[in-house]
C-alpha cells in the first residue's frame, strides 16, 4: 500500500492529520527518488526543493509544495485541527504532484551531486558535541579571565590610566566569553534535539 493510499484510508476513517502527513511524506519520498536520494535521511523537503531549483531542475508546483509543507507542519506541531475538506484537498494535491514528479527526469550529473550534497555524516553528533565542548571551554576561560581582571582592576588600578584600559578590557572579555558560552550551550541544546 502506497503512502497516498494510506492517506486515502486515513481520510476515510476521519484521521485528517494523518492523511496530510502521509500525503506530504509521499511527496517527499518521490522527490528523494527523482533526485536519487532514497536512503538519505538528511534530505528534507525544503532542502531538496532548493537544491533542485539551484541546480536547474524545474518544479512547476513550488507554491503548492510549500503550502502542503505548512499544512503538514501545522498537523505536527500545532494543536489546530484540520478539517475534512482541507485534508482532502491536500491529499488530492499531493497525489497530483507525485504523479507529475514521475515524469521529471533529472540528469545523472545532478543526481550524483545530490548524493554528495545530502550525504549524512555518521559522526555528525559526536563532532558537533566536541566542537561545542571546545567552545564552552574557550568561552569559560575568556569569561573567567575577564572576571579576574575585574578583581585586579578594583583592587589595584582604580582611577589610573591603566585602570581605564583594564576596565575596558575586562568588560570586553566578559562580554565575549559570555557570548561564546551562550553559543556553545545553544549548540548543545540543538544536539539533544537531533
Amino acid at each position: 500500500m502506497s503512502l497516498i493510499d494510506r492517506a486515502g484510508e486515513s481520510l476515510r476513517f476521519g484521521f485528517y492529520d494523518a492523511a496530510v502527513i502521509y500525503a506530504v511524506k509521499a511527496l517527499e519520498l518521490k522527490l528523494r527518488d527523482i533526485l536519487g536520494l532514497p536512503g538519505f535521511h538528511r534530505a528534507g523537503l525544503i532542502e531538496m526543493l532548493y537544491f533542485a531549483r539551484d541546480n536547474g531542475v524545474y518544479l512547476p508546483f513550488w507554491k503548492e509544495i510549500h503550502g502542503l509543507r505548512k499544512l503538514r507542519n501545522r498537523c505536527l506541531h500545532n494543536s489546530g485541527f484540520i478539517g475534512r475538506g482541507e485534508a482532502e484537498k491536500a491529499v488530492l494535491t499531493a497525489s497530483e504532484i507525485v504523479d507529475q514528479l514521475g515524469s521529471i527526469v533529472v540528469p545523472e550529473k545532478i543526481r550524483v551531486k545530490a548524493r554528495s550534497f545530502f550525504k549524512a555524516d555518521p559522526d555528525y553528533r559526536r563532532k558537533l558535541n566536541r566542537f561545542s565542548n571546545l567552545l564552552l571551554f574557550i568561552g569559560t576561560f575568556i569569561f573567567s579571565t575577564g572576571v579576574n581582571m575585574a578583581l585586579i582592576y578594583w583592587f589595584s588600578f582604580f582611577g589610573s590610566v591603566l585602570g581605564v584600559f583594564t576596565g575596558a578590557l575586562t568588560q570586553l572579555l566578559v562580554a565575549i566569553g559570555g557570548a561564546i558560552m551562550i553559543y556553545a550551550l545553544k549548540i548543545k541544546r540543538e544536539i539533544h534535539l537531533l
